[in-house]
């Protein structure tokens, strides 16, 4: 508006200005969105082979070694060895110990009140404490309490491990993938601390000159060009939403079962405090996050060679032998399901024999025909479609009480019988540690006959339901389906009790205190 007309005209039909415009929009503007193209191609490209290299064992190499850890022992009363130790003992070379520092922990003999010397052996040891005495002063009689055997958990690396000599417990941030020769199991925890140089150390994390550490780059120190080069080798990291130089855990050499372990808010240290609970069972590595190429591996990356700096790992397992919320579980369900027969066949008197033996359910005798409809007098009739019709006719009131009575606890019944399986099974495997040749068994295959068992219950009780609600179905598939979902019912329940009883053997032959 303030510019004149003629100023205007003549500046855009200038010859430069024209051939401006035309070079802008024909060349300029599509050669820099093309190249913004493949840029963006070749990094997305780079990322995808990589994570595939990655996920079939191309980066990370497994040390070879199949060493476990075991399981967390909780703390109990110490035992006596007899006259001969008057030491209270413990397993797995614990060291009895009491509360109190002040006490100590002996043995004491005692005699069983009411005990007749002459009919047998009165005296038992017992594992106390005792406060020190004052020096000149006699030891009080009587103990304080329990001799305790405390509570521990494994940690590796340990001495058995340097004498042996596994991989060592240094984590190089040079290296793209570090192997610590433990191997963690699927479903328990662990428990990672990493111990990396404080933020005044005197030798940092270093990426080139740039300070780094566990929580990223120092960002006060990052230069411009340290800045624009962040931004530029971003799409090349190996976990693009993580930031660089986080670590990374890893399960196997193979798959994608990685936690990322993040820092805690105490910003006057970078060590790291993490649980993890690996989805596979595998040997545990570790990373720190940055960009590669997409063929580095193995024998190292142009991106990793710049770093500088080391932390130590600690690996411990965090499970306590005794699952308690299971095992509460287990004896819920299991009381439950004992309980409910009762209730069922009490809540089905009122409408008679057949209902209270739940006939539609079970077989009724032992010889052929094993599936009868029980008679309140004498020998029931066949089960077949025509004399069931026949009974819901007659005994209207009976087949709704079975219907609208008994069969919703025999709901609640499967539900707490297949829980109380499934459960025991899941908890019967956590307490067992097979070895090496044995397959661990996933979870899915100690969920999979219970399920069954419920799936085929429930289906069996709809079918109940539907034939003695709506007579005019008998005749219909709906009374062919209820043989079938029965057998399959009982053949399934029967091995599940089958699975429970071999799962708890195998706890007392491979019991997790056991080394892998």
């Amino acid at each position: 508006m303030i510019t004149p007309p003629w100023l205007v005209f003549h500046l855009r039909s200038a010859w430069l200005y024209r051939r401006s415009v035309r070079g802008i929009k024909l060349y300029l503007l599509p050669a820099f969105f093309a190249f913004g193209f493949l840029t963006l191609a070749f990094f997305l490209a780079n990322h995808l082979i990589f994570s595939v290299r990655d996920s079939y064992g191309a980066v990370c190499e497994e040390s070879g070694v199949s060493e476990g850890l075991s399981a967390c022992l909780a703390s109990s009363v110490a035992t006596c060895g007899g006259p001969g130790n008057a030491t209270p003992m413990c397993t797995y070379g614990r060291a009895a110990s009491c509360d109190d520092n002040g006490a100590s922990a002996t043995c004491e003999r005692r005699t069983t009140p009411g005990c007749d010397p002459a009919h047998g052996n009165c005296a038992f040891w017992f594992p106390v404490c005792h406060p020190v005495p004052a020096p000149g002063a006699a030891r009080a009689s009587g103990g304080t309490g329990f001799a305790i055997c405390p509570s521990t958990c494994e940690v590796r690396h340990n001495e058995t491990d340097r004498a042996q000599k596994h991989p060592d417990n240094i984590l190089d941030i040079k290296s793209v993938c570090k192997a610590t020769g433990i191997m963690v199991e699927q479903g328990r925890k662990y428990r990672i601390t990493i111990r990396a140089p404080g933020p005044n150390s005197k030798s940092p994390w270093k990426n080139g000159d740039l300070v780094v550490s566990t929580r990223g780059p120092d960002a006060p120190s990052m230069s411009l060009a340290d800045r624009l080069r962040a931004i530029l080798y971003w799409p090349l990291k190996r976990r693009l939403l993580v930031q660089p130089y986080k670590v990374i855990a890893r399960v196997g050499s193979t798959g994608n079962d990685e936690t990322v372990l993040e820092p805690d808010e105490d910003k006057t240290s970078n060590d790291l405090d993490a649980v993890i609970t690996p989805r596979r069972s595998g040997e545990l590595m570790f990373y720190v996050n940055d960009a590669i190429w997409a063929f580095d591996g193995k024998r190292g990356s142009t991106f990793y060679d710049t770093h500088d700096g080391r932390a130590v790992i600690e690996v411990r397992q965090t499970d306590r032998l005794g699952p308690t919320s299971m095992i509460r579980l287990v004896i819920l369900f299991a009381t439950l399901a004992i309980a409910l027969p009762f209730v069922i066949a009490k809540a089905g008197l009122p409408f008679g024999t057949a209902v209270s033996q739940r006939f539609l359910e079970r077989e009724t005798n032992d010889s052929d025909p094993r599936s009868t409809i029980p008679p309140e007098a004498k020998v029931g009739d066949q089960l077949a479609a025509e004399s069931l019709a026949t009974w819901v006719r007659e005994h209207a009131e009976r087949a709704r009480g079975y219907a609208q009575r008994v069969i919703p606890l025999d709901i609640v019944y499967l539900v707490c019988l297949g829980v109380f399986l499934a459960i025991a099974s899941v908890t019967l495997r956590d307490l067992t540690l097979t070895p090496s040749f044995f397959p661990r068994i996933p979870n899915w295959v100690c969920w999979l006959l219970p399920c069954i068992y419920v799936v085929c219950d429930f289906s069996e009780d709809f079918l109940i339901i539907l034939l003695l609600t709506w007579p005019e179905t008998i005749k219909g598939v709906a009374f062919q389906a209820l043989s079938p979902a029965r057998s399959i019912k009982i053949t399934s329940v029967g091995l599940a009790f089958v699975q429970v009883l071999l799962l708890c053997v195998m706890s007392y032959v491979w019991p997790a205190t056991s080394k892998l």
